[in-house]
């Protein structure tokens, strides 16, 4: 009987082995089949291994390296600088340049030359004002008069400093020229004693006197109080009277008083 791989003869008690219906030497069941030979499908057995290999190639080869790829091609190349470049473009040349503009406009240019406009403009109109009084004061004009004598008493308009003997040289001018708020304030002015002025009180009885003739309400009461007391004056109970009456009929109610009491 010879064995169907190598075509000898077995040699009694050598061992086989069988492969489909055929036996062959055992040792010659170990070596690879040539494509030519057949031995009851194990060609075909021979055809699967192939195919399985074939398979295994597909996977390892083909199939694994493209998915591999195709990750990488969505997410280090598509996504992530697509990402990337949309906040680029909405952070840093959309949005902060726009608001730091937008603050230049409103502060720098807009507004703080705006402020600096009024403030010149209240300097000049308040300059205008003491040019204007000045100007009227020194044509005699008898408010003017009044007004700058009380700039110069109170010192509270500016460029003008506190000044007592020009206010009351304003005052003068102004009483003389028939202002009857000058003349009412010398009179005070000369009974206390006020804005560097001694105690005059014949000065005082002569501006209250102007003062009252021009209907002055308290020039009046005061007028009454010197011609009861006898200051400045000669004491004169009707006169005082008098005046008291109507200083009261223009409603000083201190007169009243000095009715009720005279």
């Amino acid at each position: 009987m010879r064995c169907k791989w190598c075509n000898k003869f077995f040699i009694v008690n050598e061992s086989k082995k069988k492969i489909g219906d055929y036996l062959v030497h055992e040792a010659c069941a170990s070596r690879p089949l040539d494509n030519s030979t057949e031995i009851d499908g194990s060609s075909e057995s021979s055809k699967n291994f192939s195919t399985t290999e074939s398979k295994r190639d597909d996977d390892n080869v083909t199939e694994l390296p493209k998915k591999a790829d195709s990750k990488k091609e969505d997410d280090s190349v598509a996504k992530l600088p697509a990402k990337m470049d949309s906040t680029a473009s909405n952070d840093s040349v959309a949005k902060l340049p726009k608001k730091e503009d937008t603050k230049k406009e409103d502060g720098s240019v807009a507004k703080l030359p705006a402020k600096m406009d009024s403030t010149a403009s209240n300097d000049t109109k308040k300059l205008e004002k003491i040019v204007e009084l000045f100007e009227g004061a020194i044509e005699g004009n008898p408010s003017k008069e009044y007004e700058l004598g009380t700039a110069y008493e109170s010192g509270q308009l500016k460029d003008i400093s506190k000044n007592q003997e020009r206010a009351v040289a304003w005052y003068l001018k102004a009483a003389e020229h028939g202002c009857v708020e000058s003349q009412y304030k010398l009179g005070v002015f000369n009974i206390q004693g006020l804005c560097g002025l001694d105690g005059d009180y014949e000065q005082a009885f002569h501006w209250f006197q102007k003062a009252a003739d021009q209907n002055h309400t308290d020039a009046q009461y005061n007028l009454g109080s010197l011609y009861e007391y006898g200051t400045g004056v000669e004491k004169d109970r009707r006169e005082a009277q008098s005046w008291y009456q109507k200083a009261a009929n223009n409603g000083h109610k201190g007169a009243l008083r000095a009715l009720q009491n005279l």
